[in-house]
């Protein structure tokens, strides 16, 4: 892991964040271990669709049944959701698999049109803090990989929005939970580089935002737990932020 900044919480523990690169989660575990990996759902030529050999070894998962939730999450669920899947190999440290909404998933056009417009920034806030939220809780994580949650192929200013949404939710979480004790967030997949970073570190300090919480709405599909995140109440569909 490249490191790029590090996030204080007012109990002075420390979270490193940084870029895997060309490593990838296979290199990036190698060198040593996530716990759990919060990745979007889009398949092909993005973290999912590239990691999805080690993930499958890692978690002793069929890839029919990630590939199936996947879709279903990223195509057809109209809620804002978070798929966990637990590791089924007891031989590794890799303890699970959360498959995130992000902007390309079908619930996303209720918070902003056009896709790829000005972000919504509560949706990535929101989607970040409860994956980390249900990594820490449900696997007691304490190293993090994530993909990027705007896309593949985007590589513009709003991106960086949506980083500062992901360090924001991190930062609140530990600002939050005493006990939390995460060591690291590392971004995983070619979208994420040093150089989106290049303005950021300065922020990781202190963003003057505060923690609201939402609803948070548990079920079953096809025996993985499927959190439902939901506001009080949702934007108009131009109303992005």
């Amino acid at each position: 892991m490249v490191r790029i900044a590090n996030l204080v919480s007012k109990h002075g523990k420390i979270t490193h964040v940084g870029v895997a690169g060309s490593y990838g989660l296979r290199g990036l575990t190698e060198q040593r271990p996530m716990h759990a990996f919060i990745c979007s759902t889009e398949e092909g030529f993005s973290p999912l669709g590239a990691e999805r050999g080690f993930l499958c070894d890692m978690l002793g998962v069929p890839w029919e049944e990630i590939c199936s939730l996947a879709h279903w999450n990223h195509s057809e669920n109209q809620e804002v959701s978070l798929i966990l899947i637990p590791s089924r190999n007891p031989d590794s440290e890799f303890r699970g698999l959360i498959l995130a909404a992000s902007e390309r998933s079908r619930c996303y056009s209720k918070f902003a049109l056009p896709s790829y417009g000005r972000i919504y920034r509560d949706f990535f806030y929101n989607v970040t803090y409860e994956a980390i939220a249900a990594s820490c809780q449900r696997w007691a994580a304490t190293r993090l990989a994530i993909s990027h949650l705007t896309g593949c192929g985007t590589e513009r200013r709003r991106d960086a929005d949506a980083l500062v949404c992901n360090l924001e939710a991190l930062a609140h979480y530990c600002d939050d939970h005493e006990k939390a004790n995460i060591e690291c967030l590392c971004y995983v997949g070619c979208c994420v580089r040093r150089d989106n970073f290049n303005n950021l570190p300065e922020l990781t300090r202190r963003f003057g935002t505060t923690h609201r919480p939402i609803e948070v709405a548990s079920r079953m599909r096809h025996g993985y737990e499927v959190l439902d995140l939901r506001w009080a109440s949702e934007p108009a569909l131009e109303g992005a932020q």
